[in-house]
């Protein structure tokens, strides 16, 4: 099976052709020159005596990473997909370079982002959490859901979290960075990965296209991260003409504003925040505190920015208030045909345990349980 591998996410640009045994070849691009992508490949496959049209299938990262590079790469696959009719595979960058070594216990994937002092990455374990790729031997398995974009402080903090379990450190190209971790903590184990490991890009790729995990070239899209951008925030009064606004077009019964406001009050009981978006609020959720559980009663994102990855950090986002205030439990209901809702809970670990009769009225509702760690 002949595969085309498309790696735009970092500094350099990579363009492979491979097969289940072996990289045919290979060509690196420098970052400034992704724009060339489409034109180099043809220009390979006439060299090479190979047509576009022995390519059975494209795997493709979705970064996080560049923005200018990441766009072109995933355009020229998806356009390329479509063409030939073939299968596309995206993967995350920082699942590839989790997946690429055989590590025990702990694994946090970090590598440089575009702002000072802030790295793209995200934690692993082969015990727990979401599969990457469930159908691998490996059972290399997300932490957190989402790829993070923080300081390396931030990420120090959040490791020690797991102790007494090891934690290892992958550390792409910054040795310097892979040092710092170490010499603050000497329990963390660091390994500083200097090349891409395509041989892995390729296989992963090859693997899911085998079994039928393949992406939907229509809604397939980058991981983009800006610390800038988005930012999560406490609901306030002003914001409820917005976040009705988002009801409305979310909820078949929606709230009314009233509500909202009446929810502000209850201080002790009742927490909302807003994602914003360019300072727009884009989406919004909140949860009841009742004893050591919590409820989660609303999480919404408007229709315009929704499959941008928000909800996820949303959500990620309130687990972690969550488990600040040292909650046990999490509960939540959702409607039976909401099966995006469903997959997203899902993703964190959420089980259900419960159907609800018409709880919406016209519609059964599904319970959702999570056991937090202590």
């Amino acid at each position: 099976m002949l595969i085309l591998a498309i790696e735009t996410s970092g500094e350099e640009n990579i363009l492979c052709l491979g097969n289940e045994e072996e990289i045919i070849w290979q060509r690196i691009i420098p970052g400034s020159a992704s724009k060339e992508i489409y034109p180099l490949l043809h220009t390979l496959l006439k060299q090479k005596d190979r047509k576009i049209q022995e390519v059975k299938g494209i795997v493709v990262s979705l970064g996080p990473g560049s923005f200018t590079g990441l766009r072109v790469g995933i355009s020229v696959a998806k356009a390329l997909a479509f063409s030939l009719n073939i299968p596309v595979v995206g993967i995350p960058t920082p699942d590839l370079w989790a997946s690429s070594c055989n590590l025990e216990g702990i694994i946090c994937v970090i590598y440089k982002a575009h702002k000072r002092d802030t790295y793209y990455g995200n934690f692993y374990s082969k015990n727990e959490g979401n599969s990457i790729f469930p159908d691998q031997p490996s059972e290399m398995r997300r932490v957190e859901p989402f790829p993070f974009l923080l300081s390396l402080k931030e990420i120090i903090q959040r490791a020690r979290k797991f102790f007494p379990r090891k934690v290892n450190f992958i550390v792409v190209k910054e040795a310097k960075i892979a040092e710092k971790i170490k010499k603050e903590n000497p329990d963390f184990s660091t390994l500083c990965k200097r090349i891409f490991p395509l041989n892995s890009f390729l296989s992963l790729g090859i693997e899911r296209i085998k079994r039928g995990k393949t992406d939907n070239i229509f809604t397939l899209t980058p991981i983009y991260l800006s610390c800038a951008e988005i930012k999560i925030r406490q609901m306030r009064k002003n914001d409820l003409p917005r976040v009705s606004e988002i009801e409305r077009l979310s909820f078949p019964i929606p709230w009314p504003q009233s509500a909202f406001l009446k929810e502000l009050d209850k201080k002790e009981f009742a927490f909302w925040w807003v994602i914003e978006y360019k300072k727009l609020i884009v989406g919004y959720g909140g949860y009841w505190k009742i004893k050591d559980e919590a409820h989660i009663v609303n999480l919404a994102i408007h229709p315009d920015f929704r499959k941008k990855g928000l909800g996820t950090k949303l959500l990620s986002f309130l687990l972690t208030q969550i488990q600040n205030q040292r909650l046990s439990t999490i509960t939540l209901e959702v409607r039976e045909s909401n099966v995006i809702a469903q997959r997203l809970y899902e993703k964190f670990g959420f089980r259900k345990i419960a159907i609800r009769p018409h709880y919406y009225i016209y519609e059964d509702a599904i319970v959702y349980w999570k056991k937090l760690p202590d």
